[in-house]
């Protein structure tokens, strides 16, 4: 990790059964520290409750690795009231940004021509959802390498087909060749490339989650509601 950043937590969250429920009944929050290989903060709350950095407690300098499931405006809002920083998976359809003067970046016109295995940065602006304000972000657009992205989109393709027939979104399978991470660090101190490598340690909580179902057979929680 660079010299003087703070901590690198790696945020997500999975659905828990419980006994006589319908399989989808509870969500866990959890937040791992990287450095340390351990969890530092757990939530635990009802199916209605989204994914979304509130749910955590954020201190100065954190840097919060989080995945597409999050919201974008309101994670880059939370983390900078709290003076941490913010790298996060996105997708093309899910993400709004703006150029200087307020108009709308058409995302594949500005990467459509690039090689693989291969990045290009973009900054640009996007408005929270609260305050209603813009602020800037940087945009990572990685192409995976051609073997990896064949195998990304042969993946997508099957699961669109099994959902929707033969008649799916082209559009979702060409963007499966692509990681698009934004983020709000400094770019002098972290470079594009390292977000890239540093985004593919997000497994880690991943693997957590694994451990805490496969081995440690928690995935039934006994819960009453009192209320």
């Amino acid at each position: 990790l660079p010299e003087g950043v703070g901590r690198v937590r790696l945020v997500d969250a999975t659905r828990w059964k419980t006994q006589g429920g319908t399989g989808d009944d509870v969500r866990l929050h959890q937040s791992y520290d990287l450095a340390t290989g351990k969890m530092d903060q757990v939530q635990l709350t009802t199916r209605y409750q989204a994914e979304s950095l509130s749910h955590f407690a954020m201190a100065e300098g954190d840097l919060m690795v989080t995945d597409a499931g999050y919201p974008v405006p309101s994670s880059v809002e939370v983390t900078q009231q709290s003076k941490s920083f913010l790298l996060q998976r996105t997708t093309a359809s899910h993400l709004h940004m703006e150029d200087e003067d307020g108009q709308t970046i058409v995302l594949k016109e500005q990467v459509k021509g690039q090689r693989s295995d291969s990045l290009k940065q973009l900054k640009g602006w996007i408005r929270l959802p609260k305050s209603g304000e813009r602020t800037q972000v940087r945009l990572l657009c990685y192409r995976l390498p051609e073997e990896q992205a064949k195998k990304a989109r042969d993946r997508k393709a099957a699961k669109l087909r099994k959902k929707h027939g033969r008649k799916y979104n082209q559009e979702l399978v060409w963007w499966a060749s692509w990681v698009l991470l934004v983020t709000t660090t400094d770019e002098a101190v972290w470079s594009g490339q390292d977000l890239v490598y540093l985004y593919r340690a997000r497994w880690q909580i991943e693997l957590l989650f694994k451990r805490i179902k496969q081995c440690l057979h928690l995935h039934r929680l006994v819960l009453k509601d009192w209320g």
